[in-house]
Protein backbone atom coordinates (compact mmCIF):
# COMPACT_ATOMS: atom_id res chain seq x y z
CA UNK A 1 0.00 0.00 0.00
CA UNK A 2 1.57 3.06 -0.80
CA UNK A 3 1.98 5.52 2.18
CA UNK A 4 -0.09 8.72 2.32
CA UNK A 5 2.52 12.31 2.07
CA UNK A 6 2.54 14.46 5.21
CA UNK A 7 0.92 17.48 4.19
CA UNK A 8 2.51 21.00 5.74
CA UNK A 9 1.07 24.26 5.29
CA UNK A 10 3.36 26.59 3.40
CA UNK A 11 2.78 30.69 3.60
CA UNK A 12 1.43 31.20 -0.24
CA UNK A 13 3.12 34.54 -1.58
CA UNK A 14 1.50 36.17 -4.33
CA UNK A 15 2.49 40.26 -5.70
CA UNK A 16 -0.54 41.42 -3.46
CA UNK A 17 -1.33 38.95 -1.13
CA UNK A 18 0.28 36.22 1.57
CA UNK A 19 -1.71 33.65 2.93
CA UNK A 20 -0.54 31.79 6.02
CA UNK A 21 -2.36 28.60 7.13
CA UNK A 22 -1.81 27.15 10.45
CA UNK A 23 -1.80 24.02 11.19
CA UNK A 24 -3.81 22.06 13.78
CA UNK A 25 -2.80 21.56 17.41
CA UNK A 26 -4.35 19.26 19.46
CA UNK A 27 -4.68 19.74 23.18
CA UNK A 28 -5.60 17.42 25.92
CA UNK A 29 -7.81 18.29 28.96
CA UNK A 30 -8.75 16.24 31.80
CA UNK A 31 -7.33 13.18 29.86
CA UNK A 32 -9.28 13.54 26.70
CA UNK A 33 -8.27 14.82 23.39
CA UNK A 34 -8.98 18.62 22.01
CA UNK A 35 -8.38 19.81 18.84
CA UNK A 36 -8.22 23.26 18.30
CA UNK A 37 -10.18 24.80 15.67
CA UNK A 38 -8.69 25.06 12.92
CA UNK A 39 -7.64 29.39 11.77
CA UNK A 40 -9.42 31.09 8.81
CA UNK A 41 -6.52 31.64 6.32
CA UNK A 42 -4.68 35.30 7.63
CA UNK A 43 -4.44 37.42 4.17
CA UNK A 44 -2.06 40.43 4.40
CA UNK A 45 -2.46 43.06 1.24
CA UNK A 46 -0.01 44.77 -0.11
CA UNK A 47 -2.02 48.04 1.66
CA UNK A 48 -2.82 50.67 4.27
CA UNK A 49 -5.82 49.76 6.93
CA UNK A 50 -7.14 52.88 7.53
CA UNK A 51 -9.23 52.68 11.04
CA UNK A 52 -11.14 55.31 12.20
CA UNK A 53 -13.05 55.28 15.09
CA UNK A 54 -16.72 57.51 15.04
CA UNK A 55 -19.20 58.36 17.60
CA UNK A 56 -21.26 61.39 16.05
CA UNK A 57 -19.81 64.19 14.02
CA UNK A 58 -21.67 62.76 11.19
CA UNK A 59 -20.62 65.80 8.80
CA UNK A 60 -17.53 65.45 9.35
CA UNK A 61 -16.92 61.95 8.79
CA UNK A 62 -18.76 62.19 5.89
CA UNK A 63 -16.41 64.62 4.68
CA UNK A 64 -13.37 62.39 5.51
CA UNK A 65 -14.66 59.37 4.63
CA UNK A 66 -15.48 60.41 1.08
CA UNK A 67 -12.07 62.41 0.76
CA UNK A 68 -9.96 58.76 1.59
CA UNK A 69 -12.81 57.04 -1.42
CA UNK A 70 -11.57 59.58 -3.37
CA UNK A 71 -7.94 58.55 -2.48
CA UNK A 72 -8.67 54.76 -2.71
CA UNK A 73 -9.83 54.82 -5.78
CA UNK A 74 -7.88 56.96 -7.90
CA UNK A 75 -4.02 55.68 -6.28
CA UNK A 76 -5.08 52.52 -4.05
CA UNK A 77 -7.74 50.48 -5.10
CA UNK A 78 -6.72 47.75 -2.38
CA UNK A 79 -6.63 50.39 0.40
CA UNK A 80 -8.72 49.05 3.51
CA UNK A 81 -11.07 51.84 4.84
CA UNK A 82 -12.49 50.58 8.63
CA UNK A 83 -15.20 52.72 10.32
CA UNK A 84 -15.98 51.46 14.00
CA UNK A 85 -19.11 53.59 14.60
CA UNK A 86 -19.90 53.30 18.57
CA UNK A 87 -22.12 55.14 20.88
CA UNK A 88 -23.03 57.89 18.48
CA UNK A 89 -26.31 59.58 19.17
CA UNK A 90 -26.21 60.62 15.87
CA UNK A 91 -27.78 59.57 12.56
CA UNK A 92 -24.45 57.60 11.15
CA UNK A 93 -26.48 55.03 9.04
CA UNK A 94 -25.17 57.15 6.00
CA UNK A 95 -22.09 54.77 6.65
CA UNK A 96 -23.68 51.69 4.95
CA UNK A 97 -24.43 53.10 1.97
CA UNK A 98 -20.36 53.13 0.84
CA UNK A 99 -19.23 49.95 -0.57
CA UNK A 100 -15.63 51.41 -1.07
CA UNK A 101 -15.64 50.95 3.14
CA UNK A 102 -16.01 48.07 5.96
CA UNK A 103 -18.34 49.70 8.65
CA UNK A 104 -19.03 48.32 12.30
CA UNK A 105 -21.56 49.36 14.26
CA UNK A 106 -20.68 48.96 18.26
CA UNK A 107 -23.15 49.77 21.11
CA UNK A 108 -20.33 49.62 23.92
CA UNK A 109 -16.96 50.66 24.63
CA UNK A 110 -15.32 53.97 23.79
CA UNK A 111 -12.52 55.10 21.28
CA UNK A 112 -10.15 52.50 22.91
CA UNK A 113 -12.69 49.46 22.05
CA UNK A 114 -13.16 50.94 18.25
CA UNK A 115 -9.54 51.03 17.66
CA UNK A 116 -9.42 47.40 18.84
CA UNK A 117 -12.35 46.26 16.75
CA UNK A 118 -10.52 47.94 13.59
CA UNK A 119 -6.86 45.92 14.40
CA UNK A 120 -8.53 42.57 14.92
CA UNK A 121 -9.98 43.65 10.97
CA UNK A 122 -7.26 44.49 9.73
CA UNK A 123 -5.46 42.89 6.95
CA UNK A 124 -3.17 45.88 5.38
CA UNK A 125 0.72 45.73 5.80
CA UNK A 126 0.76 48.99 7.13
CA UNK A 127 -1.85 50.19 9.56
CA UNK A 128 -2.77 54.18 10.54
CA UNK A 129 -5.43 55.51 12.62
CA UNK A 130 -7.40 58.84 12.00
CA UNK A 131 -10.09 60.39 14.34
CA UNK A 132 -13.34 60.98 12.48
CA UNK A 133 -13.18 64.90 13.82
CA UNK A 134 -10.30 65.67 11.75
CA UNK A 135 -9.07 65.77 8.20
CA UNK A 136 -6.21 64.81 5.76
CA UNK A 137 -4.48 66.37 2.90
CA UNK A 138 -5.82 64.29 -0.53
CA UNK A 139 -2.02 62.86 -1.23
CA UNK A 140 -2.38 61.25 2.62
CA UNK A 141 -2.58 57.80 1.33
CA UNK A 142 -0.51 58.23 -1.61
CA UNK A 143 2.87 59.70 0.11
CA UNK A 144 2.21 57.39 3.62
CA UNK A 145 2.13 54.24 1.13
CA UNK A 146 5.42 55.19 -0.59
CA UNK A 147 7.21 56.12 2.45
CA UNK A 148 6.66 53.06 4.54
CA UNK A 149 7.58 50.74 0.86
CA UNK A 150 10.44 52.64 0.01
CA UNK A 151 12.24 53.53 3.55
CA UNK A 152 11.00 49.70 4.88
CA UNK A 153 10.72 51.17 8.09
CA UNK A 154 8.94 50.23 11.15
CA UNK A 155 6.79 53.73 11.75
CA UNK A 156 6.61 56.63 9.78
CA UNK A 157 5.77 59.65 11.47
CA UNK A 158 4.17 62.29 9.49
CA UNK A 159 4.00 66.32 9.97
CA UNK A 160 0.58 67.89 11.15
CA UNK A 161 -1.47 70.84 11.66
CA UNK A 162 -3.43 71.51 14.58
CA UNK A 163 -6.08 74.49 14.87
CA UNK A 164 -3.96 76.22 12.03
CA UNK A 165 -0.86 75.94 13.99
CA UNK A 166 1.67 73.51 11.93
CA UNK A 167 4.46 71.03 13.02
CA UNK A 168 6.89 70.40 10.68
CA UNK A 169 9.33 67.25 11.46
CA UNK A 170 12.08 66.79 9.14
CA UNK A 171 14.37 64.16 11.01
CA UNK A 172 13.77 61.32 12.68
CA UNK A 173 13.60 62.03 15.89
CA UNK A 174 16.26 60.13 18.79
CA UNK A 175 13.04 59.45 21.27
CA UNK A 176 9.57 60.22 19.00
CA UNK A 177 7.49 59.88 21.80
CA UNK A 178 8.77 63.03 23.20
CA UNK A 179 7.80 64.52 19.81
CA UNK A 180 4.49 63.65 19.39
CA UNK A 181 2.54 60.96 21.12
CA UNK A 182 -0.66 60.61 19.26
CA UNK A 183 -1.32 57.31 17.21
CA UNK A 184 -3.10 58.97 14.87
CA UNK A 185 0.37 60.91 13.78
CA UNK A 186 2.19 57.48 13.01
CA UNK A 187 1.91 54.76 9.80
CA UNK A 188 2.85 51.30 11.27
CA UNK A 189 4.20 48.43 10.09
CA UNK A 190 1.96 45.59 11.28
CA UNK A 191 4.37 43.66 12.39
CA UNK A 192 5.41 45.88 15.47
CA UNK A 193 1.59 45.99 15.85
CA UNK A 194 1.40 42.25 16.32
CA UNK A 195 -1.21 41.21 19.32
CA UNK A 196 -0.86 44.52 20.92
CA UNK A 197 -4.10 46.41 21.65
CA UNK A 198 -5.00 49.88 23.36
CA UNK A 199 -6.04 49.62 27.27
CA UNK A 200 -10.33 49.70 27.52
CA UNK A 201 -10.23 50.55 30.18
CA UNK A 202 -8.48 53.76 29.95
CA UNK A 203 -10.86 57.16 28.78
CA UNK A 204 -7.59 59.62 28.06
CA UNK A 205 -3.91 58.61 27.71
CA UNK A 206 -4.55 55.65 25.99
CA UNK A 207 -2.11 56.83 23.17
CA UNK A 208 0.84 57.03 25.10
CA UNK A 209 0.52 53.91 27.05
CA UNK A 210 0.04 51.82 23.76
CA UNK A 211 2.54 53.76 22.08
CA UNK A 212 5.25 53.05 24.40
CA UNK A 213 4.80 49.30 23.89
CA UNK A 214 4.68 49.63 20.16
CA UNK A 215 7.01 52.28 19.09
CA UNK A 216 10.40 50.63 21.01
CA UNK A 217 14.05 51.54 20.93
CA UNK A 218 14.69 48.87 18.77
CA UNK A 219 12.07 50.32 15.94
CA UNK A 220 13.42 52.08 12.61
CA UNK A 221 11.60 55.27 12.35
CA UNK A 222 10.75 57.52 9.12
CA UNK A 223 9.33 61.27 8.95
CA UNK A 224 7.28 63.02 6.56
CA UNK A 225 8.39 66.67 6.44
CA UNK A 226 4.59 67.53 4.48
CA UNK A 227 1.81 67.83 6.53
CA UNK A 228 -0.99 65.38 5.85
CA UNK A 229 -3.02 65.50 9.09
CA UNK A 230 -5.33 68.25 10.32
CA UNK A 231 -6.14 68.20 14.64
CA UNK A 232 -9.01 69.79 15.13
CA UNK A 233 -8.60 70.44 19.06
CA UNK A 234 -10.46 74.33 20.13
CA UNK A 235 -13.32 73.72 18.41
CA UNK A 236 -13.96 70.32 19.34
CA UNK A 237 -15.60 70.95 22.51
CA UNK A 238 -17.33 67.35 22.64
CA UNK A 239 -13.75 65.70 22.84
CA UNK A 240 -12.66 63.01 25.26
CA UNK A 241 -9.60 65.43 26.27
CA UNK A 242 -11.87 68.37 26.52
CA UNK A 243 -14.54 66.35 28.98
CA UNK A 244 -11.37 65.08 31.16
CA UNK A 245 -10.24 68.45 31.86
CA UNK A 246 -13.70 69.90 32.55
CA UNK A 247 -13.80 67.05 34.76
CA UNK A 248 -16.59 65.31 33.26
CA UNK A 249 -15.12 61.86 32.73
CA UNK A 250 -12.56 60.25 34.92
CA UNK A 251 -8.63 59.00 33.57
CA UNK A 252 -10.18 55.38 33.42
CA UNK A 253 -13.67 53.77 32.46
CA UNK A 254 -15.68 51.95 35.39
Amino acid sequence: MRKKKKIVSKPIETENVVEVVEEKKIEKVEKKPVIAKKQEPVKIINAISVIIPACNNAENTKKLVEELILQKVKYYPETEIIVVENNSTEDMSFLDNYKEIKVVHEKEGGVSHARNVGLDMARGEYITFIDNDDFVDRSYLCELYVAMRKTKCDWCLMSWKTDGNATLVKEVPAEPLKVQWGCIYYCYNRRIINDKRFDEKLNVGEDIEWLYRVITPETKGAVLPRTLYFYSWANNENSLSHKFNRGEIPRERQ
